[in-house]
C-alpha cells in the first residue's frame, strides 16, 4: 500500500500510527512519521535520537525545528529564517504551518497568521483539505490572539460544522477547545463544560498526545469552576503525572486560582496565550441555565427578539415572555459588561462579528 506524503500530511496522530508499520525504513514517511509520533506525544530525547540518525538534511532540520516547537527554544527571527532549502510541492505547507506554530507559542501572532495562510493556501493547492482547514483554523484563532475582545464564537461553530463534513477530527478538536474557552471567559461554563468533553471525545483514540492534555487540563479548570471537586481532584492527580511543561506549568495556575497554592513560581513563558490570560484574570462567576441557552443562541450571530422569546420561553405568554428576555439580558450584562447588545432589531454577542470572509478562501 503506498501511502503519498500530501495524504500523511493529512493524517492526525492515530492516523500516523496505524500507517508506521507500512513504510519502508529510512524511507520520507517512515522518517516524517517517526517525527510527528514524537512530537505529539513531547518525546524530546527520541526526537533527538531521530535528528542524529537522520541522513536527509532537510529531515533533520525539520526534526530538530519540531523539538524547538516543544522547548521553545528560538527566537522570532531563527524561526522565519528557517526552512531556507524547503522542498518544492507540499512540503511548503507543512514549513509554513510549523512556522506559524512556533510564532504562535512565543507571542508573535501577526505573523503566525502570514504564515498560517501560506500554509491554508499551499495545503489547498495541494488538496490536503485537512490540514488546510486547520490552517484557516489557526488564522482565523490568531485574530482573537492579536485582538483578545474578538470572540470569534459564530466563525468558531461554522468552522466546527466544515471539520465534521471532512472528518477533521484536529480541526473539530482544536475549535470545540476554542469555543469552550470562550464561552468560559464569559461566564457560560455548562457550555464550556459541552465543548470541552466533545473535544477530549473527539481525541480518544490520541492517547498521550498533547492536544489531549491540553483539552483535559481545560476540562479541569472548568470542573473546579462548577465545584465538582472531587472529579477535578482526580484529574489533578492523573495530569500531574503528565511529563509536558505546557501541561504542568498550567496546572500550577489552577491550583494558584483554585487551591491558592502557590508552591514554585509558575513560568510564564511556558503557558500558553489562553493560560497566560487566566493566570492574569479573575476566577470566573457562572451563569445560570437560561442564560447559557441564550449565549449559545447568541453566539451563532444575531437573533430577533421574537424568535429569542419562542426558543427560551416556549408557552409563555408574548408580553410577560418579553419582560422576562428583557430582565435575563440585563442581568448578564450585570455580570459581563455589554456582553448582549440591541442592533438593527436584533440581539447580538460584542465582538462576535465574522472574520471568516477575511480569510476563507484568498
Amino acid at each position: 500500500m503506498h501511502i503519498s506524503m500530501t495524504e500523511l500530511f493529512d493524517c492526525n496522530y492515530a492516523s500516523l500510527i496505524k500507517y508506521y508499520p507500512l513504510f519502508k525504513f529510512g524511507s520520507e514517511q517512515s522518517i516524517y512519521t517517526k517525527i510527528m509520533k514524537a512530537y505529539y506525544q513531547n518525546n524530546t530525547s527520541y526526537l533527538r535520537k531521530i535528528s542524529a540518525s537522520t541522513s536527509c538534511e532537510f529531515l533533520t532540520e525539520f526534526c530538530l525545528f519540531r523539538l524547538k516547537m516543544i522547548t521553545r527554544n528560538f527566537s522570532e527571527e531563527e524561526i522565519e529564517h528557517s526552512f531556507k532549502n524547503e522542498y518544492d510541492g507540499p512540503w511548503k505547507g507543512e514549513t509554513n504551518f510549523c512556522k506559524g506554530l512556533a510564532l504562535y507559542r512565543i507571542g508573535s501572532f501577526v505573523k503566525a497568521q502570514k504564515y498560517f495562510l501560506v500554509a491554508y493556501k499551499e495545503y489547498k493547492k495541494y488538496e490536503v483539505s485537512k490540514k488546510s482547514l486547520l490552517s484557516l483554523s489557526n488564522a482565523i484563532t490568531m485574530e482573537g490572539n492579536i485582538n483578545n475582545k474578538n470572540r470569534l464564537l459564530s466563525d468558531y461553530i461554522k468552522l466546527a460544522q466544515r471539520s465534521l463534513e471532512l472528518s477533521a477530527i484536529d480541526t473539530y478538536a482544536n475549535t470545540c477547545m476554542n469555543i469552550a474557552d470562550e464561552f468560559f471567559k464569559i461566564g457560560a461554563v455548562k457550555l464550556a463544560y459541552d465543548y470541552i468533553t466533545q473535544c477530549i471525545s473527539a481525541l480518544q483514540n490520541q492517547p498521550q498526545s498533547h492536544q489531549l492534555n491540553e483539552a483535559q487540563t481545560m476540562l479541569l479548570e472548568i470542573l473546579y469552576t462548577l465545584n465538582r471537586n472531587q472529579e477535578a481532584d482526580r484529574l489533578l492527580e492523573e495530569l500531574s503525572k503528565v511529563g509536558n511543561d505546557e501541561t504542568l506549568e498550567a496546572l500550577k495556575v489552577i491550583k494558584y486560582r483554585h487551591k491558592q497554592q502557590r508552591d514554585t513560581l509558575i513560568n510564564t513563558k511556558k503557558l500558553t496565550p489562553p493560560w497566560k490570560q487566566k493566570y492574569y484574570a479573575k476566577k470566573i462567576g457562572c451563569l445560570g441555565d437560561v442564560s447559557n441557552q441564550l449565549i449559545c443562541l447568541l453566539a451563532q450571530g444575531p437573533v430577533d427578539k421574537d424568535s429569542l422569546c419562542i426558543e427560551l420561553y416556549h408557552g409563555v405568554d408574548f408580553g410577560d415572555a418579553d419582560n422576562r428576555l428583557t430582565t435575563l439580558i440585563s442581568r448578564i450584562n450585570r455580570c459581563q459588561a455589554s456582553l448582549i447588545l440591541w442592533d438593527n432589531g436584533k440581539y447580538q454577542l460584542s465582538h462576535n462579528n465574522s472574520v471568516f470572509g477575511k480569510f476563507d478562501d484568498i
